[in-house]
């Protein structure tokens, strides 16, 4: 083989390595259970404003029994949710678990409620986590981007914190999040409800 044909070959790799990575990350955008999960928009920027979503389901509370009261004042409702198994060990020093959750991958367990979305579509909300993925239920795979020691956690829920693609001047009220959700809970936002009207991106 000569000296051309192996970097072509090498090239030819690498960009199916990168074509399939890419594929893998897009899968939930066409496969999946759809839920929608409440959202709050707001337009930041400045001139031209950009709507970013923020979940409020995605501030936890955990059902610890070791937990020391923070100092800082909550200021955001927290979601009560349940353990499945172990995910706060409260055997263990609150400082040292909450240390030992940040960063980590979890997973959500939803289920739908009564509450619906200004299209009529029931809203979804976390009611349980976990370490592994729970069978028969939506699970929402996530990253614990910070916990504390009153077993306070915010996990990372797709979409949150980008710009999202909605026309200038469009309704950013009674919002949800419409997420494309993967057996192995990974997931993608594929649009939003707000002010009434499903735009899909």
């Amino acid at each position: 083989m000569t000296c051309r044909a192996r970097i072509i070959g090498a090239g030819l790799i690498v960009l199916a390595l990168v074509g399939g990575l890419k594929l893998y990350l897009l899968w939930p955008r066409w496969y999946g259970t759809e839920v929608l999960l409440p959202i709050t928009l707001a337009s930041r920027g400045n001139g031209a404003a950009t709507p970013m979503a923020s979940y409020p389901d995605s501030r936890l509370r955990l059902d610890a029994t070791n937990t020391h009261a923070v100092s800082a004042k909550v200021e955001n409702v927290l979601v009560d949710v349940r353990s499945v198994g172990v995910v706060w060990d409260s055997r263990h020093a609150p400082a040292e678990e909450a240390s030992q959750l940040r960063a980590r991958t979890v997973y959500l367990q939803l289920k739908a409620t009564e509450t619906k979305a200004a299209t009529g579509e029931a809203l979804w909300h976390p009611v349980s986590i976990s370490t592994t993925p729970v069978p028969d239920v939506v699970n929402l795979r996530v990253t614990v981007t910070s916990a504390n020691e009153a077993a306070q956690v915010n996990v990372h829920i797709a979409g949150a914190g980008t710009i999202l693609p909605l026309k200038p001047g469009a309704a950013l009220d009674h919002a949800a999040a419409i997420l494309k959700v993967l057996p192995s809970g990974r997931h993608a936002m594929v649009g939003v409800v707000a002010g009434g009207v499903r735009v899909m991106f």
